[in-house]
């Protein structure tokens, strides 16, 4: 009972982190033009990419691929990491200050707003690697009035300096950067005094050994889930941007519910494919596959609605957008399904190879087709692409496993395409149900309806599923 609590708990302070800015887009949209929102959303894409560079992802699946390896010394792993980020962005941070002006021109920003990112890189990191420790450790109470501290703080600061400051895109950067800069200071800070006779070079070594592999496979990553953004305000305009950023960012709050799952599991997952634990790995992973396909159709469902409490009536073409988009999502989540056994057994050079095939398949695609059908055009790229990428991670996959597994596979590829042909088919409809009121209203009425029918076996579900995860 006491594991199961700690798991909703972290469910709960990995929503709270990661869901924030969907909470305050209704603010944010209101207070700020589609021109002002969509450079504030290029920003950020920016900063996704260049973290990858400057960070290498320590805080990502290496990171929690070495807990379970590391697992008797966490406190070394974790205390080193931290410093190699923090020596990374000091070094970075150097070189682009030697480069700032033509890395200030390529990027469309300003030194000061380049000094706010790295510092949000370092931020982003110490964050992370910090929570992802409490979680390993169980003591939830402490992230949670952390989690939820921090973002309250922020973002209140952030609407205040949007609406006093007449440079509002960087009135929100700068507000955000300064409050997070304040609580990972005193996080760091305490760290070090405890733990700073824990440093070891060869995590550093090991680490890198892995990171630097694999620094295409993020970069990859982040070109197919944010090349869409900065292509539409390059080839278009940023109000165009600004629109389909708002689509994104709503249709992201599965994403949000993505990561807090997998941010949660991440522990027990490796540790069953450590024990071979397959049977118990995909009884989990259908169950959460349903639940983020039923969300992402209740999401779709809502769009024109959700859009409309979302964002001014400027924004409301966000909804043709929306469905594509939530079917990458979900196509996210059964990629790093796959991605796990990559990365436990060190098959860097495999994870790369499937990621640049999406990657520049996105940008070549999304080239072609955005100047002939404007960015609806992205959604549909990205979807076809992320279908590519999951089917490169799932031969992967089970290459590995006939090797290390002597042929035993986690997933039945029946179920697994039963799932995701039913979603994406009632996806399809959805869309169509845009132009048909009543159609939508009766695809309500079914959910609601199968939701109360189903209720009793979806508990006894997620009860089985607690049960297995706490073991």
């Amino acid at each position: 009972m006491k594991k199961n609590k700690a798991f909703v708990y972290f469910f709960i302070c990995s929503i709270i982190h990661n869901g924030i800015s969907i909470i305050t887009t209704p603010i944010f949209t209101r207070i700020m033009t589609p021109e002002h929102y969509g450079r504030y959303n290029v920003f950020i894409s920016w900063f996704t990419i260049i973290n990858v560079i400057v960070s290498l992802s320590l805080s990502q699946g290496i990171y929690h691929q070495g807990l379970v390896k590391y697992e008797s010394e966490s406190k070394k792993y974790s205390f080193s990491i931290q410093l190699l980020t923090t020596l990374l962005v000091i070094l970075w941070f150097i070189v682009y200050l030697f480069f700032r002006n033509t890395i200030n021109n390529q990027l469309g920003f300003s030194t000061f707003h380049l000094v706010c990112l790295f510092i949000m890189i370092w931020t982003n990191a110490i964050f992370l690697l910090w929570s992802n420790e409490q979680r390993l450790l169980g003591i939830y109470k402490y992230l949670l009035v952390v989690t939820i501290s921090l973002n309250i703080i922020k973002s209140t600061i952030s609407v205040i300096a949007v609406l006093i400051s007449d440079d509002k895109v960087l009135a929100r950067i700068a507000s955000a950067t300064f409050v997070e800069l304040v609580f990972c200071l005193i996080i760091f800070l305490c760290y070090l005094i405890k733990n700073y006779k824990c440093f070891d070079i060869n995590v550093w070594k090991y680490v890198i050994a892995m990171a630097i592999p694999l620094l295409p496979h993020y970069l990859s990553q982040i070109v197919l889930s944010n090349s869409d953004r900065i292509m539409i305000g390059k080839m278009m305009n940023d109000s165009y941007a600004g629109i389909y950023s708002l689509a994104y960012s709503l249709s992201l709050v599965m994403l949000i519910i993505n990561n807090s799952i997998v941010q949660t599991i991440n522990p027990w997952f490796y540790r069953s494919i450590k024990e071979k634990k397959l049977t118990d790995i995909s009884k989990v992973t259908y169950f959460f596959m349903i639940v983020i396909a039923l969300a992402n159709i209740v999401l779709m469902l809502f769009a024109p609605e959700i859009v409309r409490l979302f964002a001014p009536v400027e924004y409301y073409e966000a909804i043709w957008v929306i469905p594509p988009i939530s079917m990458s999502v979900y196509l996210m989540f059964m990629y790093d399904l796959f991605a796990k056994f990559s990365f436990y057994y060190e098959k860097t050079v495999l994870i790369m190879m499937a990621s640049l095939i999406g990657a520049v398949l996105n940008v070549i695609l999304n080239y072609i087709f955005i100047p002939i059908m404007g960015y609806y055009a992205a959604g549909y790229t990205t979807l076809f692409c992320y279908f590519v990428y999951v089917l490169c991670h799932f031969v992967i996959m089970n290459t590995l496993c006939k090797i290390k597994l002597n042929g035993d596979k986690p997933y039945s590829l029946k179920v697994l395409v039963s799932i995701t042909a039913i979603f994406m088919i009632s996806g399809a409809i959805i869309l169509v149900s845009y132009y048909y009121v009543l159609l939508r209203i009766l695809l309500i009425f079914t959910i609601v309806l199968l939701a109360i029918l189903l209720r009793k076996k979806l508990l006894d579900s997620f009860k089985s599923i607690m049960d297995i995860i706490s073991l």
